[in-house]
């Protein structure tokens, strides 16, 4: 029998600073997706309401303490993952943004934060679909 998989709608934002490093969060071990690992700004689960550009930019300001300017949105990504015991089909709003400010104020939902480059960014530990995110939103076009 075919079950029908559960469907998270997300955003996730990707920021680039002037000297083109990129900002990773580390989620704390209480978060339900992805927790204790790196990601990148982002929400989930979002409504077929929700505007993720407007989220991206709530979510600058609430997980970092400043909004950027929204460069790039990317097409959806669909994956399917297993988080906590079930597989999940996550579908994600990728945006890239660019700050000039390089001083983080995280709140309760990350531990740690780090500007750097793209290849340090996908050795961290970290889910598949955070590493697709990053690859596509930061190639060269």
């Amino acid at each position: 029998m075919n079950q029908q998989l559960e469907k998270i709608y997300a955003m996730a934002c990707v920021i680039r600073n002037s000297e083109g490093k990129i900002l990773m969060l580390k989620r704390v071990a209480t978060k339900k997706y992805i927790p204790n690992q790196w990601a990148v700004v982002g929400a989930a689960p979002l409504s077929s309401e929700d505007n993720p550009e407007k989220i991206a930019h709530r979510e600058m300001v609430d997980e970092i303490g400043f909004d950027g300017q929204i460069e790039k949105r990317g097409e959806e990504i669909v994956m399917c993952l297993e988080e906590n015991g079930e597989t999940l089909e996550w579908h994600v709003f990728p945006f890239l943004a660019s700050v000039d400010k390089a001083e983080v104020v995280l709140n309760a939902e990350h531990s740690e934060y780090q500007w750097m480059s793209v290849s340090e960014a996908l050795a961290l530990e970290t889910s598949p679909i955070i590493r697709k995110i990053i690859l596509n939103m930061t190639a060269i076009e």
